[in-house]
């Protein structure tokens, strides 16, 4: 089956995007806690020079992250710091032509996320095969109010999927480094600044969790 056109939206400059993936025929992605964190190493390695995080939700055979398109110039920098033989076909490209190949760069980036994190399950488990649903999805986030409650169904969809009585419960969620005051990569202030304050951020979540973790809509998967 065919996945229709807006799950598979073109990334932008400065464009905020809920992105989400499965494995295929619902085969656990994670096994073991040390595989959770090899993922979000992975995701930092591949993706942050990239992209900006405002949240991620990670369960058992998929995952949510919500990330913004860093700048033409920023990503530009980064891979002018790098030597011209480790870049990859898509970096050469961005670098030539930044515009025509921007969304190209970011899917490709994200390919090579799945595929480290593939390889090395494959390798731990004796797996074969694809672990990953191909292609996967992603939709342009289009406000702010949209932006809010993205947020909160993300970090509900533990909830939603009855992994914890109350999403304030899962680990695998960055619902935590919000409330955390420790280093984080998330964007933090910024999101607290698009929900009005810290208050208003945790008062949101509060009220609204309940009715994200029980719609079944276009923000699921």
């Amino acid at each position: 089956m065919s996945i229709p056109e807006k799950y598979l939206s073109t990334f932008e400059e400065n464009a905020t995007y809920h992105v989400y993936n499965r494995t295929n025929n619902h085969e656990l992605l994670f096994k073991s806690e040390e595989n959770y964190q090899f993922f979000l190493k992975q995701y930092r390695k591949y993706l942050y020079p990239f992209v900006e995080s405002f949240a991620y939700c990670l369960l058992p055979n998929h995952f949510h992250f919500i990330i913004k398109v860093r700048a033409i110039k920023e990503m530009e920098g980064h891979l002018q710091s790098l030597s011209s033989e480790s870049l990859i076909k898509a970096e050469k490209l961005f670098l030539e032509q930044p515009e025509k190949y921007l969304s190209d760069l970011i899917e490709a980036s994200f390919h090579r996320f799945f595929t480290s994190y593939s390889m090395a399950l494959n390798k731990m488990y004796n797996r074969h095969g694809n672990l990953f649903h191909r292609p996967f999805k992603r939709f342009k986030v289009n406000d702010d109010t949209q932006f809010c409650q993205l947020m909160v169904y993300v970090h509900a969809n533990a909830q939603k999927h009855q992994l914890v009585k109350s999403f304030k419960n899962y680990k695998w969620t960055s619902y935590h480094s919000f409330i955390s005051n420790s280093a984080t990569l998330l964007e933090r202030e910024y999101v607290f600044g698009i929900f009005g304050s810290k208050e208003q951020f945790f008062a949101f979540h509060e009220t609204q969790a309940e009715y994200y973790y029980t719609i079944n809509d276009s923000m699921d998967d």
